[in-house]
């Protein structure tokens, strides 16, 4: 266009004319995919429209974008156009021309330049177009900037949502304010979570990794960022290079400009968002410091929901009494290391139930930790401590040498000699402990692991038991009993045979232990030793044990029936899990009224580790079955845990002494004088004594000079069906001739 205020060939009004070319400018130029190419596409149609030779777009501390210039020319004839508001200059190779500019934006920093050959100054109408399509460039340029900045939050917040890893999500966010903000560097500095030591880069843009390297571990760069986190505000700081206390990384790197936004996650600044420019005279504009803030707030986001999917990941993993690792986590990390070949250790605690019923589960508790405490001090630093469950627990050796195994589980087996002290006593506990072997990625070590802590258990415990497959044939076997045994009772399978228990004086039988049998359809006839096992401590225990307790009842009237008088009592087996159960009284109570037997012809027994698994419940269930009229005893006597003042305090009838102290009672033995306090005990307390395991003359004549009232062995009879038992109870059985 010339210059002048001529009307258009067109004949239209020159300002409609001019409005209309704004439109069609400001539909080309926002029609840009970004704003980069918004502000050299304008500034070319620009330049093309005012009909100017050159053309460029200015800010201070940033390259122009020029158009027109001539060859090798420097940023700083862009500077030297800019500074002229309106007049004339010489530029090489063009001569005199024509300058005028246009802000950008209110803020007026950043400036369309033009310039036309001529001295002819540029008209009204020239600079009212230039003007408009100066605002029309920086309007497009903050609008495909805001888009793109909606795009990558965008992008930002899918990450957050979709929980990606964090690293990748801070490292967006870093990219996206380095991009949106023209910086020359940007860092996202996070502090650490005891608030000691300088914060550490957790992503960065810009610097060299000996400067990244440098900063971590320098004290200014904490500094520095001391007033946005304690101020919680952002910080702009124009001339970097005078400040006094700043990073000398960041100053030896040329940094001129810096912005520092505090990052807040759950209302506590954790981090900060440094920008910096290393441009003399480059400021950070408005729309630039709102995109900052725009990604610190991203960050605080992305932080917080990291740390919450990373506690919650870490509680999902990790037991929250001990802190160890749960089964989840060992599980995965068996997974990732069992091809190279490991070993496993399975470790119960001995008589952990008795401790927690009998002193608390606080105090159980207690001793959880320590237990846990003392397994991982025995571990190396590649292996996994971890608990299962319960008092269970596993280690995660990753070797398949046996030999490291073994020497581990017998460090921890030595740790669990030593007493707990809890709670102000020295609580003694030992563990059963399991090792199993794997080279195999098909194996399975930590259930091989516990079949064998089980077999080290049955044992006895307080040992080692490495496994062998034999031991899965064993549980496969239990499995099987525990299947087929609810079915047992309604198939006839089950029968009960009675072992007399004799006066040692008449020889009379006295009394009949009821004794379960299974005859198996495939394994024959089956002691209680060999399928109870498999149900003890689970509601089939006490299923079994009631129809032992109604079956005897029955067969007791049945024998009152045959031979009036002359019927003994029956003693049936108490449970432990039956002792502490809360209907135990009534299903004994329910039992006698629906089998007719008097109260007194039925003593329960019991042995003292059911009693020491809980004193006080078995207290108060022992006292509401006596009330019944039922008769005690306690079996096994002197092989448990029982103390003799136990005694006081339990409605005990009689006392079973365990056929241990029998077996040799000859001479002046430890054994015989065991006996001695024993018998001498319950006459003082008014229980009878019952000697258990009699299968030599030798032995019944010392108990009878010992003075013991009954007796229970081979030697007296062995279990029989109810039919063979009936028949003596007619006569008088003699054990010896007088």
């Amino acid at each position: 266009m010339p210059s002048g205020d001529t009307t258009p060939a067109t004949g239209l009004d020159p300002s409609a004319f001019a409005g209309q070319q704004l439109a069609e400018f400001m539909s080309f130029v926002t029609g840009q995919p970004d704003p980069e190419l918004a502000i050299r596409r304008g500034v070319e149609r620009a330049a093309e429209v005012i009909e100017a030779e050159v053309a460029c777009i200015f800010r201070a501390g940033v390259e122009p974008v020029t158009i027109g210039f001539p060859a090798n020319s420097s940023p700083a004839l862009a500077a030297r156009l800019a500074g002229v508001e309106r007049g004339s200059v010489q530029l090489p190779g063009l001569g005199d021309c024509a300058v005028t500019r246009e802000p950008l934006g209110e803020d007026r920093r950043e400036w369309l330049v033009v310039a036309r050959m001529g001295t002819a100054d540029f008209s009204l109408a020239d600079q009212d177009l230039l003007r408009g399509m100066a605002r029309a460039i920086g309007l497009a340029r903050d609008m495909l900037a805001r888009r793109r900045l909606l795009e990558c939050l965008s992008e930002i917040q899918r990450r957050i949502a979709r929980r990606d890893v964090i690293d990748e999500i801070v490292r967006l966010i870093v990219d996206g304010g380095t991009e949106l903000t023209g910086s020359d560097m940007v860092l996202l500095l996070q502090a650490e979570e005891d608030g000691q030591g300088p914060p550490r880069v957790r992503a960065s843009t810009g610097l060299r990794l000996d400067a990244l390297a440098s900063l971590e571990s320098g004290g200014q760069v904490a500094r520095m960022t001391d007033r946005a986190q304690r101020d919680s505000r952002m910080v702009v700081i124009e001339d970097y290079q005078t400040e006094l206390t700043g990073a000398p990384e960041l100053k030896a790197e040329g940094i001129r400009s810096l912005v520092a936004v505090p990052v807040r996650a759950d209302d506590s600044v954790s981090a900060v968002l440094l920008a910096g420019t290393r441009a003399a005279e480059r400021r950070y504009s408005d729309s630039e410091l709102d995109a900052l803030r725009t990604f610190a707030e991203h960050a605080g986001m992305a932080l917080a929901d990291a740390e919450l999917v990373a506690d919650t990941r870490f509680r999902s993993l990790h037991d929250a009494l001990t802190g160890l690792p749960n089964r989840t986590y060992l599980a995965e990390r068996l997974d990732k290391v069992r091809a190279g070949g490991v070993s496993v250790l399975f470790i119960d605690l001995d008589g952990f139930k008795r401790i927690n019923d009998s002193l608390g589960h606080g105090t159980g508790d207690q001793l959880l930790v320590a237990a846990a405490q003392r397994i991982t001090q025995c571990v190396r630093a590649e292996d996994t401590a971890a608990r299962l469950g319960g008092d269970e627990f596993a280690v995660l050796i990753e070797t398949s040498d046996e030999r490291v195994g073994q020497r581990v589980a017998r460090h921890i087996l030595a740790e669990f000699e030593r007493p707990f002290p809890i709670a102000g006593r020295d609580l003694v506990v030992r563990a059963s402990v399991g090792l199993a072997v794997s080279q195999c990625p098909d194996d399975d070590p930590l259930a091989d692991s516990d079949l064998a802590m089980y077999e080290a258990k049955s044992a006895g415990g307080g040992q080692l038991s490495a496994f062998a497959p034999t031991m899965r044939k064993r549980a496969q076997q239990r499995l099987d009993m525990e299947t087929q045994l609810p079915l047992a009772a309604a198939n006839g399978e089950l029968f009960l045979e009675y072992q007399p228990i004799r006066d040692l004086r008449t020889g009379s039988v006295v009394m009949a232990e009821a004794l379960i049998r299974w005859a198996h359809p495939e394994r024959g006839r089956l002691a209680p030793s060999d399928f109870l096992p498999a149900v003890e401590g689970t509601n089939q225990i006490t299923t079994l044990r009631r129809w032992v307790l109604e079956t005897a009842c029955r067969q007791v009237v049945a024998w009152q029936e045959r031979a009036p008088g002359l019927s003994p009592r029956v003693t049936v087996n108490l449970s432990a899990v039956e002792l502490h159960s809360f209907d135990v009284v009534d299903a004994v109570a329910s039992t006698l009224g629906a089998t007719g037997l008097p109260a007194g012809q039925l003593v329960l027994e019991l042995t003292e580790t059911a009693l020491a698994e809980s004193l006080e419940r078995a207290a108060d269930s022992l006292t509401a079955l006596r009330s019944l009229g039922v008769l005690l005893a306690i079996d096994d006597f002197g092989t448990g845990y029982c103390s003799l003042q136990y005694l006081k305090q339990f409605p005990i009838d009689y006392l079973k002494v365990a056929e241990t102290f029998i077996a040799d009672l000859s001479g002046p033995s430890p054994d015989l004088r065991m006996f001695r306090a024993i018998a001498g005990l319950g006459a003082s307390w008014g229980i009878e004594v019952v000697a258990e395991g009699i299968e030599q003359e030798s032995q019944l004549s010392l108990l009878r000079e010992l003075g013991c009232e009954y007796g229970q062995g081979f030697m007296l009879g062995r279990p029989m069906h109810a039919d063979a038992l009936a028949r003596s109870l007619s006569a008088r059985a003699e054990i010896v001739r007088t």
